[in-house]
């Protein structure tokens, strides 16, 4: 049944992901956390526990169908965390390498 809906779920969760990372990231920046920090807190952020919500589905519930938006989750985080890597690392390079 989950799979029918996998398109409106990858939305959810790549909705659910952005705005978690852009909150981890701006929220810290805001109260005067370095860059570096606020980096490292909105990666982690926006890798968050999928591994741990895919066990408790499949494991404590018995329900593998509940694992497949954890499962959906980890290939869009993945993709998204690489994004935002990505990107702070040329802005680092950028600020390091004025030419």
């Amino acid at each position: 049944m989950l799979m029918e809906h996998a398109a409106s779920i990858a939305g959810a969760c790549l909705l659910f992901n952005v705005i978690s990372m852009l909150i981890g990231y701006s929220l810290p920046r805001m109260l005067g956390l370095s860059e570096a920090q606020a980096t490292a807190i909105a990666i982690e952020i926006g890798i968050h526990n999928a591994a741990l919500a895919m066990f408790v589905a499949i494991q404590v519930l018995g329900k593998p169908e509940y694992a497949v938006p954890a499962a959906i989750y980890v290939f869009i985080m993945a993709f998204t965390v690489g994004l935002f890597t990505l990107w702070m690392w040329r802005k680092q390079r950028r600020v390091a390498d004025p030419v």
